[in-house]
């Protein structure tokens, strides 16, 4: 979930602008970056169990830390900090329960990626161990119960959290004990858009196997490779999932936005703060006259499929994970999405694939990963022929523009894929190898530091 902006009260008169503010995210060559997302729960270094926002020992206090000793710019709800921005373009998130995120800036390779992330990293590091806080990513809290996890006093989550539960079962398992690590990427037109969308809609399964790592939650085994791929899956049938013109080729600006506005809106906000609009769809919103851009951007942080456009495409199946798992999502992505050749060599190497045909692969990715089976294929030689893909996709882009290849940041999947082993089975592991009540365990395998 986005931090808090600007808001834009520029009028919406109708669908046309929505689809010119698609249309003005579109880059030329020299101008496409990377950015990279990622999420970590806070615990508590004496008792490991989650920090909360407030106390000496809360997530408010890690904030103005970052503002006093490192020259971060708070940004405040209700008087409150809850996001910071640094001069360089990256961004500082609280999700519901308390997760940490950053938002990196546009970076033009993963090596710049990587620098941001270990600036990021000391800065965080050095806060929290003067107050006694760790952090750790997987995709679902490995330690603590849903119960166990507070709420951040954040104004928009307090109409969410009520409107989700009404929605799905697990909607508040995902607004407080899950993290992800998200790459995002640019297009150059709509025909590059679509392209994009409909690749990473037929990889977004075999991501999620890559990258499982939450089948320990609150200290117990799940049965499950990836509990928060689950967990999505139960959250609100309006908003998630993969729409089926974003895997049939069809995708289309119009018809995304379409798409958009046919779910349901939460909230909007006015100069009294945000207000409930009843449920209503945003194209019923227009219709009344009363809608605004700000309304339509913050609706786009309000629904959740698997790829989402913005002024940029949001890649968001893969679980939370290591530092490496971090550098790793993006490099993966990268050397497909940006290299011609390699979106045609996956789009072979899967083929056409139905929404009836993903759900069942999402099933059994769930339970299974890398595991699984796919059309009698094995799920876990699909993964490594797309890693393959991606190495010769980066090795070609570094060649073209003169930069050091990225193809080592993609060691960590090969080691995980030729051992068959992921960060989640060595987490199921490394908790099944220790004692009953045990906590330890964790930060071998997904401590972040």
């Amino acid at each position: 979930m986005s931090r808090e902006t600007a808001y834009n009260f520029e009028p919406i008169t109708g669908p046309g602008r929505l689809i010119d503010y698609v249309a003005s995210g579109e880059k030329s060559d020299p101008q496409l970056g990377v950015g990279t997302e990622h999420e970590a729960f806070g615990l508590l270094s004496d008792s490991l169990t989650p920090i909360t926002y407030s106390g000496d020992r809360g997530l408010q206090a890690i904030l103005e830390g970052l503002v006093s000793e490192f020259g971060w710019q708070a940004e405040f709800d209700r008087g409150l900090p809850m996001a910071l921005v640094c001069s360089d373009g990256g961004a500082v998130s609280l999700e519901p329960g308390g997760q940490l995120e950053l938002s990196g800036r546009v970076n033009k390779t993963i090596q710049d990626s990587d620098q941001e992330l270990d600036r990021y990293l000391s800065h965080v590091q050095t806060v929290s161990q003067r107050l006694g806080i760790r952090w750790v990513s997987a995709g679902c809290h490995p330690t603590a119960a849903l119960d166990e996890i507070g709420w951040v006093p954040k104004s928009r989550y307090e109409l969410m959290a009520p409107y989700l539960a009404t929605k799905g079962s697990l909607a508040h398992n995902m607004m407080r004990g899950t993290c992800t690590i998200q790459a995002n990427f640019d297009y150059r037109s709509e025909s590059d858009c679509a392209e994009l969308v409909t690749v990473a809609a037929k990889m977004s399964p075999f991501v999620s196997a890559i990258f499982a790592n939450s089948a320990v939650v609150a200290n117990q085994a799940t049965g499950m490779a990836s509990f928060r791929c689950n967990v999505w899956r139960h959250v609100d049938r309006d908003r998630c999932g993969t729409p089926a013109f974003m895997l049939d080729g069809s995708f289309t600006y119009a018809k995304y936005i379409d798409y958009l506005l046919d779910i349901p809106l939460m909230y909007v906000r006015r100069e009294n703060g945000y207000t409930d609009v009843g449920g209503v769809t945003f194209r019923q919103f227009i219709e009344k006259g009363d809608a605004v851009m700000g309304d339509w951007e913050l609706h786009l942080s309000t629904v959740f499929p698997d790829i989402r456009i913005k002024r940029f495409a949001e890649l968001r199946t893969a679980d939370g994970g290591n530092r490496a798992a971090i550098n790793a999502l993006p490099a993966f992505w990268k050397g497909i999405v940006y290299c011609d050749q390699a979106r045609s060599e996956a789009h072979q190497l899967l083929g056409d694939m139905s929404s009836e045909a993903q759900r069942e692969l999402y099933d059994e990715v769930c339970r299974l990963g890398i595991r699984g089976t796919y059309r009698e294929a094995s799920i876990l030689d699909v993964c490594q022929q797309l890693v393959k893909i991606s190495e010769d996709g980066l090795a070609r882009q570094a060649e073209r523009h003169g930069h050091d290849t990225e193809v080592g940041y993609l060691s960590c999947i090969r080691d995980w894929l030729n051992s068959g082993r992921t960060l989640g089975d060595r987490a199921l592991a490394a908790f099944e190898a220790a004692q009953p009540g045990d906590k330890e365990w964790l930060f071998e395998p997904l401590e972040l530091k």
